[in-house]
């Protein structure tokens, strides 16, 4: 884990060889190497959010939001962030399908004291 800026919150579940990238090498600085610039990097923030599940071989790369109750499946390549209770996976990793329908969802908030509802998580997959 190369993570300079990472959050994990609680009941997170974490496969064998986890890979997180919070920074990208520079590569377009003219006139120099990209060897002489190798400490020039563009950081940003990983987040990974309570009752979330990755699995194996997953990479995670800088700026990505793991939200709350998401599942990445075994391989996958995290290059955006993730909608609350959703399945995803793939090169690059994407949305598959929800984990719950809507009266399940509202059911499982309620019995975890999820910080979301079901109108905020609608919200966020009309946003994404």
């Amino acid at each position: 884990i190369s993570a300079r800026d990472m959050k994990i919150g609680n009941d997170v579940m974490i496969g064998p060889r986890f890979m997180a990238e919070c920074d990208d090498h520079k590569f377009d600085s003219i006139g120099h190497t990209m060897y002489s610039i190798q400490k020039h990097r563009k950081i940003a923030k990983i987040v990974i959010e309570n009752d979330v599940w990755i699995g194996g071989n997953v990479t995670i790369l800088k700026g990505v939001v793991v939200r709350e109750g998401s599942i990445i499946g075994a391989g996958s390549v995290v290059t955006k962030s993730t909608t609350p209770y959703s399945i995803n996976y793939g090169n690059p990793c994407k949305f598959r399908r929800n984990r719950f329908d809507d009266i399940q969802l509202k059911e499982h908030l309620n019995n975890v004291n999820s910080s979301y509802t079901l109108n905020s998580i609608k919200k966020s997959m009309r946003s994404d």
